[in-house]
């Protein structure tokens, strides 16, 4: 055994900054440490479980031990901010109207809408939020529903059609939000498509974590993805705000332990944010 823990980890105080922006400050330890062992690096290589060392310092108290004071900067800590807002993007900050890129194809609503049924097509299209690429997509239902392979294929051309603005006054809720501290977001989104979009809407890349279904290869409604959301930014799932339109994801959010507002409009997003604390 390289060394004995004789003392428990204290933290020094933190600084006002520090806690506001929540960060979490190095802590300290002290060890005895056998004599032979007079160099850091066996020592380091010891003491390494237990964080990432930033410092570490040696005092003789008998001819036989030393202490070693080490400060260990920890891994991104749990954030300790109050109210950390997590947006979907679509129907809450993007439209999102794959009907109005499909109308082209057929001779009234009710013929669109047996297409969609016929083919099965937001379960199609979630396989591709999941990461599955267009392509394969497209020769895959073009295989299976033969007459319908054109409207596969200029669905994807046309994407930007299904994406066709903003939902009225989210953007600046989120770029009030995004102003004032951190703002992460969690999308059933494809990787392809939405490097397609985002050139479009550019205030897109004022998230500070953005979690995209594909990327993950899991789509909400499953807790893994607010996991490696949580993880992945060491983000504490009940500091979260999700806001999402869909009941079923922010059940599941709700579920995992954060916070969660079923988006509807704007203002009732304003009302709900001001009722926890969050300007812009």
């Amino acid at each position: 055994m390289l060394a004995m823990p004789m003392a428990r980890l204290s933290r020094p105080a933190s600084r006002a900054e520090d806690t506001e922006a929540g960060v979490v400050p190095p802590f300290r330890t002290v060890f005895l440490v056998p004599a032979m062992l007079r160099g850091p690096n066996v020592m380091l290589r010891g003491l390494s479980i237990h964080g990432v060392i930033s410092s570490l310092r040696f005092t003789t108290i008998a001819r036989s031990v030393r202490y070693m004071t080490v400060e260990f900067a920890r891994d991104p800590p749990m954030s300790t901010t109050s109210t950390i807002p997590v947006f979907d993007i679509g129907q809450v900050l993007l439209r999102w109207e794959p009907q109005a890129a499909l109308e082209p194809h057929f001779d009234d609503p009710a013929a669109l809408d047996a297409f969609m049924e016929e083919v099965g097509f937001m379960d199609w299209h979630a396989r591709q939020d999941a990461g599955r690429a267009v392509a394969e997509a497209v020769a895959d239902h073009a295989a299976r529903f033969p007459r319908h392979a054109s409207v596969f294929a200029a669905f994807y051309d046309n994407w930007l059609d299904a994406v066709p603005g903003e939902v009225p006054g989210t953007r600046a809720i989120f770029e009030g939000l995004a102003a004032r501290g951190p703002v992460y977001g969690i999308s059933n989104f494809s990787r392809e498509l939405f490097d397609r979009t985002r050139p479009v809407h550019p205030f897109l890349d004022a998230f500070s974590g953005l979690i995209l279904s594909a990327d993950v290869g899991i789509n909400k409604p499953d807790p893994r993805i607010y996991a490696i959301l949580c993880e992945r930014h060491a983000l504490a799932p009940e500091a979260c705000l999700f806001i999402d339109d869909s009941p079923r994801n922010v059940e599941a959010a709700l579920a995992f332990g954060m916070d969660a507002v079923h988006f509807t409009d704007a203002p009732s997003l304003s009302a709900a944010l001001r009722a926890r604390g969050l300007a812009w």
